[in-house]
């Protein structure tokens, strides 16, 4: 009798320890997508029903062309919008033009990855442009009076150099420049946009009249909104500083020092040369991966080797 007693009281513990459920790892929903453009949108999502125990560590969105989407495969990291660790902000970027995409949030906890349903979307289509002295291809979207390529040029001319001297960086980040081959390196029918071009492209955007004309940080949160989201390319500072709501596409080229013979940073900054208001200063545009302003700096036009935005 006492062996029957002990058989069914482990039976009782058994069957009491296979009913428990695990802590319940929540529910992951995408609740807005935004600034869909040619090549990139942004996406928040959040996490909620978390039981205590469970952690909640990467966080993101992955996507796919043609099947469901899980995080072993193409997948993008987001980041935590401020004072929660249960809403992110994922900004997606290089997708191609007019393409149906599916998307899917996740979240990793401490007891297995979460998804959220999928959701289809379609990037916006563009037009493009064809140098004909390469066969290049540049994304172009027209800003009030004036036709702009959304990509970093990419001649190669005598005195350009790719970012850090690695090939593969010339179709992400372009080419940088010298001034004097800048002036004249653009396709047939282009050229260099002068500093009133810049800030009559700024103000299309939405920069203040007021602002147009100061040197240095200005024209937040527009700048943010000419950048690449996220953190395919930029440092992961850019995470809450960019969106793209332009379409203008923004990646982190840097620069060159001709003084220092030093690449800029990678992953931090871009720049970009306006034609000179006299033979030695150009007001180049600089735009940093922890900032959502525009920067207007004055430099020698020999001091630097800058990306180039060619325009019509």
């Amino acid at each position: 009798m006492e062996n029957i007693q002990k058989l069914s009281l482990l039976l009782v513990v058994a069957l009491t320890i296979g009913c428990r459920k695990d802590p319940f790892p929540g529910k992951v929903e995408i609740f807005l997508v935004r600034d869909v453009t040619h090549n990139s949108l942004v996406v928040r999502t959040g996490i909620s029903g978390t039981e205590g125990g469970v952690g909640l560590q990467v966080k993101g969105i992955c996507y796919s062309k043609d099947k469901i989407p899980v995080v072993e495969g193409d997948h993008f990291e987001g980041a935590n919008l401020p004072g929660t660790v249960e809403e992110a902000l994922t900004g997606i970027s290089g997708l191609d033009p007019d393409t149906r995409y599916t998307i899917r949030a996740y979240f990793e906890t401490n007891v297995g990855v979460v998804y959220s349903d999928t959701l289809m979307i379609r990037t916006k289509p563009v037009e493009y442009l064809t140098d004909p002295r390469d066969g290049h291809k540049y994304e172009i979207i027209a800003y009030g009076n004036h036709t702009w390529m959304v990509r970093n040029l990419d001649y190669v001319s005598p005195g350009s150099l790719v970012f850090e001297n690695k090939d593969a960086n010339s179709s992400l980040y372009g080419r940088l420049y010298p001034y004097n081959e800048a002036v004249s390196v653009c396709p047939p029918g282009w050229r260099l946009p002068s500093d009133e071009d810049w800030k009559a492209l700024e103000k299309f955007i939405g920069v203040a009249q007021e602002e147009l004309d100061k040197t240095a940080q200005r024209g937040s949160p527009f700048g943010g909104m000419m950048k690449e989201p996220g953190m395919r390319l930029w440092e992961s500072s850019n995470a809450l500083k960019a969106d793209n709501h332009s379409g203008f596409s923004i990646v982190p080229s840097g620069w060159y020092s001709l003084q220092s013979k030093e690449f800029a940073l990678p992953q931090l900054c871009a720049g970009f040369w306006t034609k000179a208001i006299d033979s030695k200063v150009s007001f180049t545009r600089l735009f940093y991966s922890n900032s959502d302003e525009i920067s207007r700096f004055e430099v020698n036009v020999d001091n630097f080797k800058l990306s180039i935005r060619c325009i019509k």
